[in-house]
């Protein structure tokens, strides 16, 4: 019983771990790629702080811009490259990021819920005599 168990926790072992290899290829490649696209975009563009020195108001909307051109290129090259192997075993990135484990919203900090709740519903939810005239005026 003890051997079975721990066949049973060594492949449980194996499975997740090459569950998770895919997104930590997929990750490792797109950090690569993406750092590729900034150090492309700021060859071919000063920084905000060269082009439009003192004038803060300036660089953040010129920074918005070389955002922009870091993200399309980044598109771009991940296009470009997802037919290249990038696991151990030959995988490429498309077929890798199909396959790479789904993160919720909860898990990458994009999702807020706000409850909004009418206290004079509630109050009148809980009262014993919600039709009561003196509880009625109270809540107005």
């Amino acid at each position: 019983m003890r051997a079975l168990v721990t066949i049973f926790a060594v492949l449980l072992i194996l499975i997740s771990g090459y569950q998770l290899s895919f997104t930590w290829f997929v990750n490792k490649h797109e950090s690569a790629m993406k750092a590729k696209a900034i150090q492309q975009v700021k060859r071919l563009f000063p920084s905000p702080e060269q082009k439009y020195a003192g004038n803060k108001e300036a660089q953040a909307l010129y920074q918005d811009t070389v955002n922009t051109l870091v993200n399309q290129r980044l598109a771009v090259l991940l296009d470009s490259t997802k037919d290249q192997k990038i696991t151990w075993w030959g995988n490429s990135y498309q077929k890798a990021k199909e396959s790479e484990l789904l993160l919720g919203l909860d898990l990458q900090g994009g999702i807020n819920v706000t409850l909004d709740i009418a206290l004079d519903g509630l109050i009148k939810g809980v009262s014993n005599n919600p039709k009561d005239p003196v509880l009625l005026k109270a809540i107005e």
